[in-house]
């Protein structure tokens, strides 16, 4: 058994047996091992003409010298094992090797810039080996009490932690974790046989509650880890979420081991070949955590304000699916759950009613509002259902008459009460005419809208009601409401104005921060959808590249370049003359839409802003959702505008 509690049934490398192959070569008589052929030749020669005379004198030396060589051996096993049995026994037994793992230090995580966001700073634990304490009772609880005095517990705690296995127990014993740098140097100018201080690397965060829910957390290995994987020890750190659990293997590292052979009184008898730690590969990302910092303590601000319980912002670079900020607000403490947090701060993060553990830019689900325009107008273009010629009127409501009782109407109201006037698809996206995407998306008297089949089609495409593969557990896939599902859920057919809800984003549909970012992307990049990644490269400790990440193409075409175009025109008309003319004061052109998304039976409304720029070469897509924020175009556009003016001062546009 080990330093740390790991029993051993053999030795380290006992797993590989030699083989030892027979090699014995028969010597038949010659006339029974030749052929027909061979006897003749045989016959040719006399054999001692063949086979030199051997000389029997040289050979009794050699068998006599052999006797006496056994005989010796012989006499030397007999007093070895008899004479001196026990006292090799005793000595034998008394001798064990000592395992001492060489932790590997655990992989640093980097921004796309090389800014340390996850590290690691010496943390200090004191353990003892109870078998080489000192055998004196009276000096052994003396030693109790100077470790009591020294870490500022009991007397009886130390006895109790120390002797839980008994004394003679030559496993490692964790006293105390992560003890105060003070007391582990005044620990160490006291000589107490047994007991020592363990210099580990423990995590630390450099972007702490901003980059919690992306970096995630470690905690302690568990039983059944270990149970699985040999290459972890009891003391060591494990990636819990984020990129600190979906990159384990490649962060952790491999430890080395340190082996030593030693007597009973603990003296070293003999030193054997340690094993080198190998230590973890280190990860650069595609943040930027200056961004990220200033993403999430925006989202923050707004918590509080009106009926504001949280948000999300996702920046992506639209041509390879680099994610540059993923933030969710509230957030928790990377820090303070890596170190080991208590029973009581763990229950208070779960029963928090505005959820700091629920990672809202990826597993959030809620309706797009009318962001999603730029889905309805796709399908809308693309079936041909209407073209940027045509026209409606935009009034501020559509009456519906019930198809089995004319004496019921139906109202549906736009959110200008008032109307917008006579719009296009281009106009529609820049005012966020509802009316119009009621009449294309549903139909409306003799005009023939989408239907909610097509629709279901054109948001597939966009990878809405699907995941799209981001390299951090917890995503969701959004959804998409269908006839069947609502007869299978509710027992109710599908109406018109469900038509008319779903082409709006409002109702049953949703979608998280993370898709209506990248299908905003799509039509920056041409109608591409990429696969979204944090992952930029792997480097060793000298910075070299071990493994570098490439865009991965998750859909092509999914709309024509000319519809794609008239889209694009809408989005930038949204900044013109639109619902987010404060987008106007950026540094660059930007190209966006509002949405504002009902809930809670229509009594409150999460904000959206989803944009691109520039709009004459996209390199940014940005997505800003505040949870119960209110109108788009005043809670989530202007943290959009301050994100956007940030990226381009520190990255000028190319």
């Amino acid at each position: 058994m080990d330093f740390f509690g790991n029993k051993y049934n053999s030795l380290p490398g006992d797993e590989k047996k030699r083989v030892i192959k027979k090699n014995w070569q028969e010597i038949d008589s010659w006339e029974g091992n030749l052929s027909s052929d061979d006897k003749l030749l045989s016959n040719q020669k006399d054999i001692s003409e063949i086979v030199p005379e051997r000389n029997f004198i040289n050979l009794s030396v050699i068998y006599a010298v052999g006797i006496v060589l056994f005989l010796i051996l012989g006499v030397r096993l007999w007093q070895l094992q008899i004479v001196k049995g026990a006292e090799s026994l005793e000595k034998a037994e008394g001798n064990i090797i000592h395992i001492k793992t060489t932790y590997a230090p655990r992989g640093v995580i980097y921004d796309r810039n090389e800014n340390i966001l996850a590290g690691n700073e010496a943390r200090y634990d004191m353990l003892v080996v109870p078998a080489l304490m000192d055998k004196n009772t009276e000096e052994k609880y003396d030693n109790y009490r100077s470790i009591a005095e020294i870490l500022g517990i009991e007397t009886t705690k130390v006895r109790e932690v120390v002797e839980a296995e008994g004394v003679n127990n030559w496993n490692e014993v964790v006293i105390a974790k992560n003890i105060p740098r003070e007391q582990a140097l005044l620990f160490k100018t006291r000589n107490i046989p047994g007991f020592f201080v363990e210099d580990i690397a423990s995590r630390k965060y450099y972007c702490n509650e901003e980059c919690a829910h992306v970096i995630g957390y470690t905690g302690q290995v568990s039983e059944d880890e270990l149970a699985k994987d040999d290459q972890y020890q009891p003391i060591d750190q494990v990636g819990r979420s984020g990129l600190e659990s979906y990159y384990e293997s490649e962060l952790k590292g491999v430890n080395g081991a340190d082996y030593r052979i030693v007597d009973a009184a603990g003296r070293t008898v003999s030193v054997l070949t340690p094993r080198d730690s190998l230590p973890g590969e280190n990860l650069v990302t595609t943040l930027d955590v200056d961004l990220q910092k200033m993403a999430y303590e925006e989202i923050k601000a707004k918590i509080g304000q009106g009926d504001t319980t949280g948000g999300a912002v996702v920046i992506s670079n639209p041509n390879t699916g680099e994610i540059i900020t993923l933030a969710s607000a509230p957030s928790f403490s990377a820090e303070q759950m890596s170190q080991g947090i208590s029973e009581e701060d763990y229950t208070a993060l779960l029963n928090d009613k505005n959820l700091p553990l629920f990672n809202r830019a990826i597993a959030g689900e809620y309706p797009p509002g009318s962001t999603f325009k730029i889905v309805t107008a796709s399908a809308i273009l693309s079936e041909k259902v209407a073209g940027i010629d045509d026209y409606v009127v935009d009034t501020g409501s559509l009456r519906i008459v019930n198809k089995y009782d004319p004496n019921i109407v139906y109202v549906f109201w736009g959110w200008n009460h008032s109307g917008l006037g006579s719009v296009n698809v281009v106009d529609a996206l820049a005012l966020s005419s509802d009316i119009y995407f009621y009449i294309y998306g549903g139909g409306y008297e003799d005009k023939v809208g989408l239907g909610i089949d097509r629709l279901k089609a054109y948001a597939e495409k966009y990878m809405l009601s699907k995941k799209l593969g981001i390299d951090i557990d917890g995503e969701r896939p959004g959804f998409i409401p269908t006839p069947d599902w609502k007869n299978n859920t509710f027992g109710e057919e599908w109406y018109l104005g469900d038509d008319y809800n779903t082409a709006i984003g409002q109702g049953d549909i949703l979608a998280t921060p993370l898709q209506v970012n990248f299908y905003t992307a799509a039509i920056a990049n041409g109608g591409k959808i990429y696969r979204p990644h944090l992952m930029q490269r792997l480097v060793d400790k000298d910075k070299k590249t071990i493994m570098e990440i490439q865009p991965e193409l998750l859909k092509d075409n999914i709309i024509d370049m000319e519809n794609i175009g008239i889209i694009r025109t809408g989005l930038e008309a949204v900044t013109d003359n639109g619902t987010a003319k404060i987008l106007q004061s950026a540094i660059v052109k930007v190209a966006g839409k509002t949405g504002t998304a009902q809930f809670d039976n229509n009594t409150k409304e999460h904000a959206w802003y989803t944009c691109y720029a520039p709009v004459d070469n996209p390199q940014i897509a940005v997505t800003v959702m505040a949870e119960g924020g209110g109108e788009g175009s005043d809670a989530a556009a202007p943290i959009a505008l301050k994100l956007i003016n940030k990226y381009f001062e520190k990255y000028p546009p190319s």
